[in-house]
């Protein structure tokens, strides 16, 4: 299916503000000029102001509980059984044209995308059209990061996933969740939707980085649990109810 875009109804709040080193201060937002499915962004130096972004979603099945890794993360998932395709998503744009799969693994009973970082003007659109064309009851997110070299895995919630988690403080600047990762969890908080996202240790750039081995192994474990107690959220692990998104570094 194609996703239209709808406009911000009023301006997030600074935990969903999405930068990249590039921009200003303001949020980039998505305001319809013309009925149908272009929307221009108020702010946006990467991309011609003529050019449409348009979503497609296509899949054979429903998403009860869905995964979205980054490309050093995929193993993990790969490590976790054998996976077939069910659909893909589709984005295009005057600067990016790229599909991806939706896969299926059995085993564990959720979908999976693995996601690189994209330009930031198409992050949000990407989400929404994740989050509202497959309706995921549960997103977990994979994402390396380079920080707290002595945890394994680092657990950020939402605060719909998990309302009685603690307000302990696990992410701090210059290290929030940037990119694709923190569009998905942000949405998610936006339009009330349940999300997870582990974050493992890393080094390396972004989109090729090398995901320490413990840290790998650790999320082969981890994983299969939270996909299994997305009910009652039992993992004892730090968490944070809310999340900054707010990014001093954008990759594209």
């Amino acid at each position: 299916m194609s996703s239209k875009f709808k406009p911000w109804l009023d301006v997030p709040p600074p935990r969903h503000e999405l930068h990249d080193d590039s921009s200003s201060d303001e949020d980039q937002h998505f305001e319809s000029e013309e009925e149908g499915d272009e929307f221009m962004p108020q702010k946006n130096p990467r991309r011609d102001n003529e050019s449409s972004i348009q979503i497609n979603v296509l899949i054979s099945d429903s998403v009860t509980q869905l995964v979205i890794a980054s490309p050093s993360l995929e193993a993990t998932l790969l490590g976790l059984g054998d996976s077939s395709q069910c659909g893909s998503i589709s984005v295009s744009a005057s600067s990016f044209n790229h599909t991806f799969a939706i896969m299926y693994l059995a085993r564990h009973n959720f979908h999976w995308i693995r996601l690189p970082q994209i330009p930031p003007n198409l992050c949000y659109p990407l989400a929404q059209g994740l989050l509202e064309d497959l309706r995921p009851e549960i997103t977990v997110a994979l994402v390396p990061l380079f920080v707290d070299p002595d945890t394994p895995v680092r657990v950020l919630s939402t605060s719909e996933s998990k309302p009685d988690i603690s307000d302990e403080l696990v992410l701090k600047p210059p290290h929030f969740i940037t990119g694709i990762f923190a569009a998905i969890m942000s949405y998610a908080e936006i339009i009330h939707s349940k999300a997870v996202a582990l974050l493992t240790n890393a080094e390396g750039v972004p989109d090729h980085e090398f995901v320490e081995e413990d840290a790998s192994e650790y999320l082969v474990q981890l994983l299969p649990k939270f996909i299994q107690s997305s009910e009652s959220w039992t993992i004892d692990l730090p968490a944070l109810r809310r999340f900054h998104v707010r990014s001093t570094s954008m990759y594209v």
